[in-house]
């Protein structure tokens, strides 16, 4: 018995130490530093017509905005949806890129197209996203709990950074959180989860959507630039906009079909239910 209860231990041990990496600077790729589980939302009977970003928080679940999934008022079906992963450049594949289908879309149940309150949701893939060199997933547990002080200085990420018809690599740019009320002042539609930062010609056009903003090496929001249909930070100096995702992570945590929370909780239980065995049988 002392064998068999060596064996789970060193079994257990396993899963508390597989831990996937968090944030990756990128400087091992030699053509653009980018974070590896960043996810590119397109249209999947339409070539390289890409319109949102998210981030993979589960092998088989994307994090970005309810208001991605809706084109020309339309809400999507998830077969009509393409998830693209493994690429520092807009036209070229990286080595090992990914292309998946939605099986299925989940939209915050409170979510409103009119004010764009609770504006997440997730999206289930059809199959498992690959884990290597240039596709990972980011630990749920790295969603941060508490929303970033004014004055954090954070960094973001898409495809259109700056630039209105976009660039052909994936961009990266500091921001500093700023107060909401310069956010409103700037003639933002704010909701209650709405992160400000600036300054405002470093933002997102409308396809970075969903990207994400690390704070201290944690996931704090998506970009969320609001319907504006431009980059209006280039245009009107606004300030850029982000969902709070602190505000969510108990919806994520929920909705994350085989998130890592759930999994270790999972092995934990197998555990000891194979110590229990070990010990009375």
């Amino acid at each position: 018995m002392l064998r068999v209860l060596i064996l789970i231990f060193l079994f257990c041990l396993h899963v508390f130490a597989k831990r996937i990496p968090v944030i990756h600077d990128g400087n091992d790729d030699s053509h653009i530093p980018h974070l590896k589980y960043i996810a590119s939302l397109q249209l999947a009977n339409r070539e390289e017509d890409f319109f949102c970003a998210g981030v993979f928080i589960s092998s088989k679940t994307v994090l970005t905005l309810a208001s991605c999934f809706y084109q020309n008022d339309v809400l999507l079906n998830p077969e009509e949806v393409k998830i693209v992963a493994g690429r520092g450049f807009r036209f070229e594949y990286d080595q090992n890129p990914f292309n998946g289908i939605l099986e299925e879309i989940i939209l915050h149940e409170n979510f409103s197209r009119s004010s764009l309150e609770n504006n997440i949701a997730v999206g289930i893939l059809s199959a498992d996203v690959p884990s290597n060199k240039n596709v990972e997933v980011l630990d749920i547990e790295d969603i941060a709990s508490e929303a970033p002080n004014e004055g954090d200085k954070c960094e973001i990420f898409g495809w259109s950074l700056t630039t209105l018809f976009g660039s052909q690599h994936l961009l990266s740019g500091e921001v500093q959180i700023e107060a909401k009320d310069k956010c409103d002042n700037s003639g933002h539609k704010l909701t209650s989860a709405t992160i400000c930062a600036g300054p405002y010609y470093v933002n997102g056009c409308p396809t970075d959507d969903g990207s994400p903003l690390v704070c201290n090496k944690k996931l704090h929001g998506l970009i969320d630039i609001r319907p504006v249909g431009y980059c209006s930070m280039i245009i009107t100096n606004r300030l850029g906009t982000y969902v709070d995702l602190s505000v969510y992570r108990e919806w994520i945590y929920e909705h994350a079909n085989g998130n890592s929370a759930s999994i270790l909780s999972s092995r934990i239980f197998l555990c000891l239910i194979a110590v229990f065995i070990a010990i009375f049988s």
